[in-house]
């Protein structure tokens, strides 16, 4: 997207309609989103203090991204005080307007699952580990990559899938055999590393919808958990 005014007048205009700035970043797959008050800014640099859940990001990953009205800013930081959650951040650059759209929330799992992935008209399957999963999609990454896997999985294609879901980290909650049906509207091989990723967007029956939100919640509250820890740790070692 053309933008005519510079990212810092940008940001000052939004922070005159508003007073505040939402910062995106995501941990584990989950979106961490917050508001944060700007307390600097300059031509090439401003200072924000953010929620401590925004400062765990900031802090592991040293960047973030800023949510103006329309575009959305990407920024680095220069430094940062995790006691204080305050940060400056630097090096903008226009990000894709789309991040941070994305309807539902997806998580990561806390290990890799197996899923065997099932094209129903050739009869070809493959072995590929969850990389996220979401109430309308799976990410998954495919453990080879031959010229007939990418046939069989191209873009379009119609397959099933079939994962085991964990009960919750203290083993309170049973695991799940489930089999899915969904299609491909991704495909990235990498040749290099002799897989290749692909985005499936799944319609799972309503028995198997209620498994799938019940685990994504349970990831939730556990990366919410781990982020606390986190935070509590930086805190000590700063």
């Amino acid at each position: 997207m053309t933008q005519t005014l510079p990212i810092p007048t940008l940001i000052q205009a939004h922070l005159h309609s508003s007073g505040e700035i939402e910062c995106l970043n995501t941990y584990r797959g989950m979106p961490i989103c917050y508001p944060g008050n700007i307390t600097g800014l300059t031509e090439s640099s401003l200072q924000i203090r953010v929620h401590k859940h925004q400062a765990v990001c900031l802090e592991l990953h040293r960047q973030t991204y800023l949510k103006l009205d329309g575009p959305v800013i990407a920024a680095q930081v220069h430094e940062g005080d995790i006691k204080t959650q305050t940060f400056l951040l630097d090096q903008f650059q226009f990000a894709n307007p789309l991040i941070g759209n994305r309807g539902l929330i997806r998580v990561n799992p806390r290990s890799p699952l197996p899923v065997v992935l099932t094209n129903p008209e050739t009869k070809k399957y493959i072995a590929s580990e969850l990389i996220d999963i979401s109430l309308n999609g799976l990410g998954v990454y495919g453990l080879s990559v031959t010229l007939a896997d990418i046939q069989s999985f191209a873009e379009g294609t119609l397959i099933q899938a079939r994962l085991i879901l964990p009960g919750d980290e203290y083993g309170h909650e049973p695991h799940h055999d489930l089999e899915i049906k969904g299609e491909v509207i991704n495909m990235m091989p990498n040749q290099e590393e002799g897989r290749f990723r692909l985005g499936i967007q799944i319609k799972p029956e309503i028995k198997n919808q209620a498994i799938i939100a019940a685990y994504v919640s349970q990831r939730q509250m556990e990366i919410i958990n781990e982020i606390r820890r986190l935070y509590q740790t930086l805190v000590k070692l700063s």
